[in-house]
């Protein structure tokens, strides 16, 4: 998902490869959300309150790794 705007910023905000070992299993690499904090995770019209909760801002909002899910 890239982002074109901001006077000649460049930047690519998700970037991830899925691989499906087995229907149960699968690993993703690259940058994406991280799995954790529930407020990062929803995008911003689907959020409650107008603010994020205090404890958001401990959160990373995309991380770069390797996540094992299934």
């Amino acid at each position: 998902m890239p982002e074109l705007g901001g006077g000649g910023n460049f930047q690519i905000f998700d970037a991830y490869i899925d691989y499906n070992i087995r229907p149960e299993f699968a690993i993703r690499a690259g940058k994406f959300k991280s799995p954790v904090g529930l407020e990062r995770l929803q995008s911003f019209s689907n959020l409650r309150f107008a603010e994020r909760a205090y404890p958001t801002s401990f959160v990373p909002n995309r991380d770069i790794g390797l996540q094992l899910f299934g």
